[in-house]
């Protein structure tokens, strides 16, 4: 199902529609690719939406929390909400 939906993410994409990182980070997370979802987590905290300001609270993204990288680009978040 998680690669049907990728399948469809990159279709849209590739018709010039916006597809916010977010959906992109939650299908990597199904997939179990935590490169991937890591990598979209980044382009995710850049996008002005909803899901990067619930980022420390989503139980979706629970399986990242415990890697490093996690706090690095949640941090940054908040780094940029101070300014």
């Amino acid at each position: 199902m998680a690669q049907k939906q990728l399948q469809q993410l990159n279709e849209t994409s590739a018709r010039g529609e916006y597809v916010p990182a977010w959906r992109y980070l939650v299908v990597y997370l199904r997939l179990g690719d935590r490169d991937q979802a890591f990598a979209w987590l980044a382009k995710a905290v850049e996008e002005p939406n909803w899901f990067a300001l619930q980022m420390r609270i989503n139980p979706v993204l629970d399986p990242l929390r415990s890697d490093p990288r996690f706090e690095k680009i949640v941090g940054s978040l908040a780094s940029t909400e101070v300014k």
